[in-house]
């Protein structure tokens, strides 16, 4: 584990331990888990759209002057305050639908950001992306849908599509900003697959 929020380590292997990770490494206990090709990316945790890539974006900006996880919350707050809503057309298994959204992720883990849990229900080897759509609400409405994040509690919202999917495809008219295991990078479309 050597990431910033090491999510998809403690999925994997529920410690950060060095020496138990090290110990069941030597121990050969090894086992095939599913990847997702994003945009010709490989992604073995959660790639996503929206809400989250702002956050990264500013977070990586605050991170050059200010140190440890105040530049995280400092981001964080920025974007609560000022949140951009996307439109998108989507196409999950051939199903295409337009799309007002806060956030698009695909999981083929089950958190990111330190431990938030966008993805609940994913599982490493079940050869599904967990599709997770916080659709365009209310500003005042964001705050409470955040605080079910916390919890993966946000399943269950009015607010939430979530479903599971073998194949996705994002598109917008001004091209699209895609985080994959916290990297950005622009793409004129996004396209994800499983590959188990």
């Amino acid at each position: 584990p050597a990431g910033t929020g090491n999510d998809f380590n403690m999925v994997l292997n529920k410690t950060e331990d060095i020496t138990a990770i090290l110990e069941a490494m030597f121990k050969m206990n090894t086992h095939y888990i599913d990847y997702m090709n994003v945009s010709g990316r490989r992604c073995v945790n959660v790639a996503s759209l929206g809400f989250d890539v702002d956050v990264l974006t500013r977070f990586n900006q605050y991170k050059k002057r200010i140190k440890g996880k105040i530049a995280y919350y400092l981001a964080l707050a920025r974007t609560i305050l000022n949140p951009q809503f996307r439109k998108a057309r989507v196409i999950c298994d051939g199903n295409e639908f337009e799309c007002g959204y806060a956030l698009i992720a695909a999981g083929n883990g089950i958190c990111y950001g330190g431990g938030i849990p966008v993805t609940p229900n994913a599982v490493l080897d079940d050869e599904f992306i967990d599709l997770c759509i916080i659709k365009k609400l209310k500003r005042h409405q964001l705050l409470p849908i955040l605080l079910k994040f916390l919890h993966g509690d946000h399943v269950s919202s009015e607010h939430t599509i979530y479903r599971k999917c073998k194949s996705l495809v994002v598109l917008q008219e001004d091209g699209l900003e895609i985080n994959t295991d916290g990297e950005i990078f622009n793409s004129d479309m996004f396209t994800c697959s499983i590959e188990g």
